[in-house]
């Protein structure tokens, strides 16, 4: 992209911005379920309190700090006036992530615009997923660069934004291991620096016990019907429950959320045993990591699609894949906001069209993460394995 072309790209999007913030009455478009949470957990700065303590969050610190930016940069309390700001500043990220993905395609650029779909910019525009995202992708792009020490330290600042990028920190560092000039000790101390600076800042402001509040607050969490741990709970506790006893359920059920914890970090573990080596590897494990993630988490979320598909197009992709990434996203969008309101109707075609797009949904995420583990998965040199000793000898 030219300079011009580049501008001109982000006054569109500014406008677009501006406009869906402007259309009030309909969740189609605008959604301020969350951004008035976000709004009440960047409150503090109006009070002069400190987060956590005086103010609950349920997020990492720089986003909880990053919600007090719309109260700074409006100096107003005007709630109308915080959704404009706010929405603005993802839209900007958005851009920012597209033309990463454009300057990381040189092949294919036009496919970074993929992410001006509509479920991607309704969580754009509603969420503010996008900024670990944007941060996650800054990472990746400075490692393929061979700018080994600042991606680490830039995917620590997505960390801190949400956890969910710390499946990337295997991947990252099994990749580094190709290269004998890069020092695994200051890799670990440039990712370890930021996360020690932002956490003692946050123990010190807020004090040893409320900074704890996210871990207990998420430790807690339970399903939602948007997992396929729910599917579980749904199908087999009024079975299990009424032939076999509560007690019975419950060991089973412990059983079943400690598989798929497992299986959310399964890929990041196997990465550290992994010899990967080449980009086009990177963007595969990177992709298997978030994808697992994704699709084993006992909780899940509609708008965590911006953390897979900047990732999604940097993949070596044909006319089968481009569609999948399309339909997914599509069908993230008529699973939220179209058809939620449907999950507990009483309309049987209703109650049933939701959940059809949501196995729809999992079935296209489980293709992504079984695409992408397959290419990576004979990569992997596990201790004591025949691999390893083949590729020793």
């Amino acid at each position: 992209m030219t300079r011009s072309a580049i501008a001109a790209f982000f006054v569109g999007i500014i406008c677009l911005s501006l406009f869906a913030s402007s259309i009030t009455g309909t969740r189609y478009i605008t959604d301020n379920y969350d951004i008035n949470h976000y709004q009440s957990r960047g409150s503090w700065y109006l009070t002069g309190g400190a987060p956590y303590r005086d103010v609950f969050s349920e997020y990492p610190q720089l986003a909880t700090y990053m919600f007090a930016l719309p109260y700074a940069i409006g100096q107003s309390q005007d709630p109308q006036t915080y959704r404009y700001i706010f929405s603005l500043m993802m839209a900007l990220c958005l851009g920012l992530t597209i033309i990463l993905v454009y300057q990381l395609r040189p092949d294919k650029k036009t496919l970074a615009f993929l992410l001006l779909l509509p479920a991607c910019l309704y969580f754009t525009h509603n969420r503010f997923d996008i900024v670990p995202s944007l941060f996650a992708l800054l990472s990746l792009k400075l490692l393929l660069d061979g700018r080994f020490y600042k991606a680490f330290a830039v995917l620590a600042i997505s960390v801190m934004f949400k956890w969910y990028a710390l499946v990337l920190f295997p991947v990252y560092l099994s990749y580094c291991r190709s290269f004998p000039e890069v020092k695994i000790k200051y890799l670990l101390a440039a990712f370890a620096l930021p996360v020690a600076v932002i956490v003692i800042h946050s123990m010190i402001w807020t004090g040893w016990k409320d900074f704890f509040n996210p871990y207990l607050f998420h430790l807690g969490r339970g399903t939602n019907r948007e997992s396929i741990a729910w599917f579980f709970e749904a199908i087999f506790e009024p079975v299990l429950a009424r032939n076999f006893g509560e007690l019975t359920f419950n060991i089973i059920a412990v059983t079943f959320f400690s598989i798929f914890l497992v299986g959310q970090f399964i890929v990041a573990f196997l990465a550290l045993f992994a010899k990967i080596e080449g980009k086009e590897k990177v963007v595969y494990w990177s992709v298997a990591a978030i994808a697992g993630f994704m699709v084993f988490g006992k909780y899940y979320s509609p708008q965590w699609i911006l953390w897979i598909a900047p990732l999604l197009l940097l993949m070596p992709v044909n006319r089968k894949l481009v569609i999948l990434i399309v339909l997914f996203d599509i069908f993230t969008y008529l699973e939220f906001p179209t058809t939620f309101r449907y999950r507990k109707s009483e309309d049987i075609l209703l109650f049933c069209s939701f959940y059809s797009i949501v196995l729809i949904r999992i079935g296209i995420l489980f293709y992504f993460f079984w695409h992408a583990f397959s290419a990576v998965r004979h990569d992997i040199r596990l201790p004591f394995s025949g691999k390893r000793k083949a590729a020793a000898a």
